[in-house]
């Protein structure tokens, strides 16, 4: 494929696999157990998502980034909206370990949203970076 050519229908017709979260890694920086549930009683759940290792050839080789969720709770007469993904920064940071500790902070979002985050590429869960010598 040619540079800036679009995604193949194998990455832009992925069905993730939600499932619940394991504990985080110690790459993650966190010694915790898996996250609980929200104080709503929304449960996490993790996947993982597959994209190009190279987006000048999407055709090419792929890497998984580990996701982290919470499904919307719309209240009464509300309805759900989309899907919020929140990346915090770093570098080396992990989305799968901060999105949970950092939750109740939108509690009014997720009464429509679902919240997400990711561990970047070399962060947590998602695929390392693998550096080539001289």
């Amino acid at each position: 494929m040619s540079p800036g050519a679009p995604l193949p229908d194998s990455l832009t017709g992925q069905k993730l696999s939600w499932k619940s979260c394991p504990a985080p890694t110690n790459l993650q920086g966190a010694d915790a157990g898996a996250p609980g549930r929200l104080p709503d009683g929304t449960p996490w759940e993790c996947a993982t998502f597959k994209i190009p290792l190279d987006y000048a050839d999407p055709g090419g080789d792929t890497i998984n980034l580990a996701l982290i969720r919470a499904k919307a709770r719309p209240e009464d007469g509300q309805k759900r909206i989309g899907s919020l993904v929140f990346h915090f920064g770093g570098p080396g940071v992990s989305g799968v370990a901060e999105l949970p500790q950092f939750a109740n902070d939108y509690r009014d979002l997720h009464a429509r949203y679902d919240l997400v985050s990711f561990d970047p590429r070399g962060v947590g869960a998602s695929a390392p970076v693998r550096c080539l010598n001289d």
